[in-house]
Order: C-alpha cells, then structure tokens, then sequence
C-alpha cells in the first residue's frame, strides 16, 4: 500500500512534506503528488493518477486537488479516499475572481514578484494559518514554488479552468471516505465539510481543532496520525 498526498495550485510538494516525514516514520511508503505542475491538461494529470495510484492504496488530497480526487475516484477505486480543506462542489471567492479574470491579468497576478508578494502579506497566506509568523517570505516562496517558472503558471491557469468546470455530482468507487478538516477555515469552513459528509454517506468526519486553510503546514502530525489511525482500522 502506497500513500499518495495530493496538492493543487499553487501549492507544491512542500504543502505535505513534513506530513510525509511522519507517515514514512510510521512505516508508509509517500508519493506526493502536484497537480497541474507537469502539464496543464487535466485529462494528463488523471491518467498520470490512474497510472500511478492502485485499488490497495491511500489518497489524501487538498485545496484545489480535492475536485481532481473526486473525478479520480469516481473512474477507479482506491482502499481510502480522504479529503482536507478545499472545494468541494464550488471555488472559494478568491479563486472563482481570478478565473473570471482576462488571460493576462492571471499571468500578471502569478508572476512571482506579485504573487509572493501579495501571498506574504496579510491580505493572502498570513490570513490562512493560526500563526502569521508561520508564513515568513521563504516559507511562501518554497510552499508555491511552481510559480516561478512560466511553463507551470500557465498550466496552473489552465488546471484551475479545468477545477472549475468539473461536474458537481460525486460517485465514488473506493469502499471508505474520510475528511481530515481544520476547523476554523477561513476559506472553506466546516459547513463545506458537512456538505461533503451529505454527498458521501459513510464518510468519516475528523476535525482538527483551531486548524486553518493551511493546516498541513502548522499540523503536519496531528493530520498524519489522524490519517495513520484510520488506515490501521481498514
């Protein structure tokens, strides 16, 4: 059994690495997955998935990666699907903005000299964590890496066009659901988590108290035991 963790625009591997620390010291094998990194295709990134991840294994996605999970997961069966904050059946204010921005703006507002910017400040990233301090300006530009590079901002673009203009209805293959969910999320609150439990019947529900939008990063190891638990009752 492999575990995949998943993250969508503009987050890259570094969103769950220190999770990935604790759950290869519980004796898993990880792979994180970026979305939208290597391509801009959404049919790409979903054969890459059913590729790479096998009925017998773990999913465990966030943000944007949680409608790509979705669509995965109703082609292709996997032991346990689970979810952390992020969309469920619609964007969150910010980002349905940005899509209905002009081609260049979206180019404009990723570049790196105005997006870590604007990420560092208190107005993007700080707002998203329970410690401000927590995203100092290396912490930013590390958490969204693929934005330094022009080919990846474009596949972002495109990848979150794709997110939004997938269909809403969900039908699961895998046998068990959970949401692993930070409480106090600014961005996607508990009642986006109680709409997923209405859409996924025998889902599993697990808050992390205080958590934000950006809990993987300041709770690495309460949402790896958490996940470590579950999978021990499979």
């Amino acid at each position: 059994m492999k575990i995949h963790l998943l993250t969508g625009p503009p987050f890259g591997k570094k969103l769950w690495e220190d999770c990935a620390k604790r759950l290869s010291q519980l004796g898993y094998q990880i792979e994180i997955i970026s979305l939208f990194e290597r391509t801009g295709s959404l049919e790409e990134e979903l054969k890459f998935m059913h590729e790479n991840i096998q009925s017998e294994d773990v999913c465990l996605s966030h943000g944007l990666a949680n409608p790509v999970l979705m669509q995965f997961s109703s082609q292709s069966p996997a032991q346990l699907i689970a979810f952390s904050n992020g969309p469920i059946d619609s964007l969150d204010i910010v980002t349905r903005s940005f899509v209905r921005l002009p081609s260049f703006l979206q180019k404009i507002y990723l570049h790196p000299k105005i997006a870590h910017r604007y990420l560092h400040s208190s107005l993007g990233l700080r707002r998203l964590v329970v410690n401000p301090y927590v995203m100092e300006r290396d912490t930013v530009v590390a958490l969204c890496s693929g934005l330094q590079d022009a080919t990846t901002r474009s596949h972002y673009i495109k990848g979150i066009k794709h997110i939004m203009n997938l269909e809403k209805g969900f039908q699961s293959q895998a046998a068990n659901h959970l949401a692993i969910w930070g409480d106090e999320d600014l961005l996607y609150p508990s009642k986006v988590a109680s709409k997923l439990q209405n859409k996924i019947p025998n889902l599993k529900r697990i808050d992390i108290p205080g958590g934000k939008f950006l809990h993987p990063i300041e709770r690495p190891w309460a949402i790896a035991d958490v996940l470590h638990n579950e999978i021990q009752k499979l």
